[in-house]
């Protein structure tokens, strides 16, 4: 069975719980890529997950470039990023896990809704 490939999007706190759970307890799992602003972020987690240099990420956009590298995503933005961040890669066909708060903003989440079913993508 081949492995199900996860990008993190914002390397913090809560990425790292998820990201631990998939490396310390799944088998059917990995993480292949880090997305983040702040290279020390990067460098923690081409250490934790044991990545090579080109798959951390310092932008969405620079991930989006290189195709379609992992077939979902760990969201772990800044709560105010979460749209601007989600909208992107749904458009680049990954399923993300979208950590809470989605959003505050009711309009938004149903942009992000809309997204998700134009997209053909699942967004939780």
């Amino acid at each position: 069975m081949e492995k199900i490939k996860i990008a993190i999007v914002g390397n913090g706190d809560r990425a790292s719980v998820y990201g631990g759970y998939v490396k310390e307890e799944r088998e059917d799992a990995e993480i292949v890529a880090v997305v983040d602003p702040n290279p020390f972020k990067r460098e923690e987690g081409k250490k934790k997950y044991n990545l090579p240099d080109d798959m951390l990420f310092e932008s969405i956009e620079e991930f989006i470039k290189r195709g379609k590298i992992a077939d979902a995503v760990f969201n772990c933005t800044m709560d105010n990023l979460h749209v601007s961040t989600s909208i992107p890669l749904m458009k680049a066909g990954y399923d993300i896990l979208l950590e809470k708060p989605i959003t505050a903003d009711k309009n938004e989440l149903f942009e992000l809704k809309k997204c998700a079913e134009e997209c053909g993508v699942t967004l939780m």
